[in-house]
């Protein structure tokens, strides 16, 4: 529901999820990766951190396979949340020339080249969270 409104249009799963992640053809992947604020990962990370240390500490096991995936895991869901705010504030008009994330505002990224990052973003935490 959320991906309708004024502004958005229809979502990914109208056309099929390859066909909305063709639409990232083109996106700078700088533009991509400041779209998702990268600076808010350390939120995401050091949980996982924390949890690992634990296991290490309660159990004295370790994995660095699993830190990893699960290290990206959150980062990619993260990503995902971040990128599903930014394309709400844009539908619901929060967004301006005077908020901080200007990533639609100023047309860096266009409402569908958002939609695709989120589907790429959710898919990638889920893949990586698979073999957890």
């Amino acid at each position: 529901a959320a991906a309708g409104g004024a502004r958005g249009g229809g979502g990914a799963a109208s056309g099929g999820v390859l066909h909305g992640l063709a639409k990232l053809r083109g996106v700078r992947p700088r533009t991509a990766l400041l779209a998702a604020r990268p600076w808010s990962f350390p939120a995401s990370v050091a949980p996982v951190l924390l949890g690992a240390s634990l296991a290490f500490k309660l159990d004295d096991v370790f994995s660095p396979l699993c830190l990893c995936l699960a290290t990206g895991c959150a980062v990619a869901v993260h990503a995902a949340g971040n990128l599903v705010n930014t394309y709400a504030d844009y539908a619901r008009g929060v967004d301006g020339r005077a908020s901080s994330d200007k990533t639609l505002v100023q047309g860096a990224l266009s409402p569908p080249q958002v939609r695709a990052l989120i589907t790429a973003a959710y898919a990638t935490g889920a893949l990586l969270g698979l073999p957890l």
